[in-house]
C-alpha cells in the first residue's frame, strides 16, 4: 500500500522554478508539497564538491546521463540529481530578457516585469542599474552593488571598448558585498559559504513556511481522470529512497522538473498521447567558446573571471535576436592537470596562464523536430533528446564568434580557437505556452490545455530560448504562474 500525502498544492521540482513557485503560494497560507528525486547536498558534501571543482565524476553527486543526438553524432551531459538542480552549480548570470522579445510571448513585457523585480530581491541579484545598454524597463534598482572587476577581466573588456563596444558588468544572483570569495571556478560548484544563491538554501531559510520538501522521492506517474470535458489529476506517484510507493495528492499540481524531466513525465503518463506537441520545441542555446591564447600570462590571479558582456550584437538589423559574446571561466586548472600526463605540466600551466575565454550564447530557434522522446528499455524508460541546429542558429553562432575572436585579438590575443558542443544545461521550451491549444502545451498562465488542476513552472514554459541565460526569466515566470494560480 502506498504512503499517502495529502497538502494543497504538489509540486515536482526544487530547481529555480519549484523553489520560488513553492513560496510564493506558501507565503499565501497554502500548504506545499515539494517532491524531487535528489537529495540534499549537506555541508560536508557541498565543501568536498567545492574543493574538486566540479560537481561531474563525484560520488556526492548523484547524476543522470542524457544522451543528446544530432543526427549520427551522440554527445551525453550529465545532470545533477540533488535539490535544487543545476541552479546549485550555475554561474548565476541574472539578466532580463529584452522588451521586445515578448513580441513572440502570449503576454507582454509588462506583465513580467514586477515579478523580475521581485524575482532579482528573493535572489539578493548583484547589479548596476542601467550599465546595460539594452536593460528593458525596470521599476526597482537592483538591491545589491556589484564589486569591481578582475584585472583580467579589465584586459580582455578593454579589447572590446577600442573596437567601439560597450561591455558592461552582468547581474549575478551573488552577494558579493557580504564577503564572497570571488573563486575562479564558480560555475559547475556549489558555494558552501551560501554567497551564491540557490533554490536548496533558499527553502531552507524559509522553513517558517508551510513548506514540506520530499527529497529522493522519484515521480513516476501521474494520475489523471476524465471529468466532464476537462481532465484532471487525481495523485502523483512515486518512490521514496527504499524504494517504498508514495502518494502525493492535492488540489492542484506543479511540474518543475526543468524543461527535459517535466515533459517526460507527462509523456510517461500519458498526456502526450492528448497533446503530441509535449516535448517538442526544445531549445537549449545555440553556444560556442572562443579561446584566447596570449603571449604573456593573462590570468595569473586567482579571481572571478565571468564578470561582463557584449549585447552590442543582440540584434540583428531584421531586430532578430542573434545573443550575447560574455566573458567565462576557463577550465579549471586541476582539470587540465588532470588530463594532462605530468611530464607535460609545465606546458599545460603555460598553456592555462596564457589563455582565457569568451561565450558565445545565440539564441536558437524552435522547432519541432528538436524534442524529448521517451522510448521503453530492459532497465525501464529510456530518454534521449535530439537536437540539431538550423542554419539560422549556426549563422548567427559564427557571426558572434568572429566578433569574440576581434575582441581577443584587440585585447592582445595571438592565436584564437573557436569551439562548439552540444548542451541541455539551458534547455526550455518543451512545454511551451500559447495562445491556443494546436500550437502549445499550457495557456498563458502555466496551465496544461484540457487539464484542470495542473501548470507548469519552469524552463519548458518558454516560447523562445532568448540571446541571455534564463535563470531569472524562469524564476519570474514561476512567481507569475503560482500568483495567477
Amino acid at each position: 500500500m502506498a504512503i499517502v500525502n495529502e497538502s494543497d498544492v504538489v509540486v515536482v521540482g526544487a530547481g529555480i522554478g519549484g523553489a520560488l513557485a513553492a513560496f510564493q503560494l506558501a507565503s499565501k497560507g497554502l500548504r506545499v508539497a515539494v517532491v524531487d528525486k535528489g537529495r540534499w547536498l549537506n555541508s560536508e558534501q557541498t565543501q568536498t564538491v567545492y574543493e574538486t571543482e566540479s560537481f561531474k565524476n563525484r560520488d556526492e553527486v548523484p547524476c543522470e546521463s542524457i544522451e543528446i543526438r544530432n543526427g549520427r553524432k551522440k554527445t551525453v551531459n550529465q545532470l545533477p540529481s540533488v535539490v535544487g538542480g543545476l541552479a546549485r552549480f550555475y554561474a548565476a548570470v541574472s539578466l532580463r530578457m529584452r522588451e521586445q522579445e515578448f513580441e513572440k510571448w502570449p503576454f507582454d513585457y509588462d506583465d513580467i516585469e514586477p515579478y523580475y523585480a521581485r524575482g532579482e530581491e528573493l535572489l539578493g541579484v548583484s547589479g548596476t542599474t542601467g550599465a546595460d545598454p539594452l536593460e528593458p524597463p525596470r521599476t526597482a534598482p537592483y538591491p545589491n552593488a556589484l564589486p569591481e572587476m578582475s584585472e583580467l577581466s579589465r584586459k580582455l573588456s578593454q579589447g572590446a571598448v577600442e573596437l567601439g563596444l560597450n561591455p558592461f558588468q552582468h547581474p549575478f544572483a551573488i552577494r558579493f558585498e557580504d564577503g564572497c570569495k570571488r573563486c575562479n571556478y564558480c560555475n559547475q560548484v556549489p558555494c558552501p559559504y551560501s554567497y551564491k544563491w540557490s533554490p536548496d538554501y533558499f527553502l531552507r531559510s524559509h522553513e517558517d513556511l508551510p513548506i514540506q520538501v520530499f527529497d529522493t522521492t522519484r515521480v513516476d506517474r501521474l494520475h489523471w481522470n476524465v471529468t466532464g470535458s476537462d481532465r484532471r489529476i487525481e495523485s502523483v506517484e512515486g518512490r521514496d529512497a527504499e524504494g517504498k510507493l508514495v502518494s502525493f495528492r492535492a488540489d492542484k499540481y506543479i511540474l518543475a522538473g526543468g524543461a527535459i524531466f517535466t515533459p517526460s513525465l507527462m509523456i510517461q503518463s500519458g498526456l502526450g498521447e492528448v497533446n503530441p506537441l509535449i516535448g517538442t520545441h526544445l531549445m537549449t542555446h545555440c553556444l560556442g567558446l572562443v579561446l584566447g591564447i596570449f603571449p604573456f600570462k593573462i590570468s595569473a590571479e586567482d579571481d572571478f573571471h565571468k564578470w561582463w558582456s557584449v549585447s552590442d550584437f543582440y540584434f540583428d538589423p531584421e531586430g532578430n535576436v542573434r545573443g550575447l559574446i560574455q566573458q567565462d571561466h576557463l577550465t579549471t586548472r586541476r582539470s587540465i592537470f588532470s588530463r594532462v600526463p605530468r611530464i607535460f605540466h609545465p606546458l599545460a600551466e603555460k598553456f592555462y596562464y596564457n589563455t582565457c575565454q569568451l561565450l558565445v550564447m545565440a539564441e536558437d530557434e524552435a522547432r519541432p523536430e528538436n524534442r524529448i522522446e521517451v522510448t521503453s528499455s530492459g532497465s525501464g524508460k529510456k530518454l534521449t533528446v535530439q537536437q540539431t541546429f538550423s542554419q539560422r542558429d549556426n549563422e548567427k553562432r559564427a557571426f558572434l564568434e568572429s566578433r569574440a575572436k576581434e575582441i581577443m585579438k584587440k585585447a592582445g590575443a595571438r592565436f584564437t580557437v573557436g569551439l562548439r558542443g552540444q548542451s541541455v544545461y539551458h534547455a526550455c521550451g518543451t512545454c511551451r505556452m500559447g495562445e491556443v491549444p494546436s500550437e502549445s502545451v499550457t495557456d498563458r498562465q502555466g496551465k496544461v490545455w484540457g487539464m484542470e488542476n495542473l501548470y507548469v513552472a519552469d524552463g519548458s514554459l518558454m516560447t523562445t530560448s532568448s540571446g541571455v541565460n534564463p535563470s531569472l526569466t524562469i524564476a519570474a515566470n514561476a512567481l507569475r504562474v503560482a500568483d495567477l494560480i
